[in-house]
């Protein structure tokens, strides 16, 4: 299924443990609008992503690494689970996206004035296989998707 991926285009300068350059801060799935403050404020990338993908990629930065699947294990047998670090684990830095897709101008892109979503809207296309997939989502607590026989799991 293809989402559309929210990602913050610059840093939150007033607080600096909340939103980064290349947060991924929300995804839903392609091709419904977005607001005024999110076209403004981010970088709308469409990509193809399984179920248990969309929701690793939306998941906190938990102490230890952990992900939900363990975390509702661990509440389920009682014990406390691990504090989260940062509400979002996954990035995709824009220095990366700019190698993949030469065309994509970030000085437009961080220009809050500028409606420019060449993704979505039809500006520039982009089509990512497994392997860069993997290259350009990068995870906080250095972990990384690992695909086998066409699934995916955390490694």
């Amino acid at each position: 299924m293809v989402y559309d991926v929210l990602v913050a285009v610059v840093n939150d300068a007033d607080n600096p443990h909340r939103v980064q350059e290349g947060d991924i801060v929300a995804l839903r799935p392609a091709g419904q609008p977005w607001g005024k403050k999110e076209r403004a404020g981010f970088l709308v990338v469409p990509v193809e992503l399984s179920d248990a993908e969309a929701k690793i990629l939306v998941s906190p930065l938990y102490d230890g690494g952990a992900f939900e699947p363990e975390i509702e294990a661990v509440e389920k047998i009682g014990l406390e689970p691990p504090k989260t670090i940062h509400k979002r684990r996954y990035k995709l830095p824009l220095a990366l996206l700019r190698e993949r897709v030469p065309d994509l101008d970030i000085k437009r892109v961080q220009d809050r004035d500028d409606d420019y979503q060449p993704f979505i809207d039809g500006e520039i296309s982009l089509s990512l296989t497994t392997r860069e997939k993997k290259a350009l989502f990068y995870d906080k607590h250095r972990r990384s998707f690992k695909y086998k026989n066409g699934a995916v799991e955390v490694v």
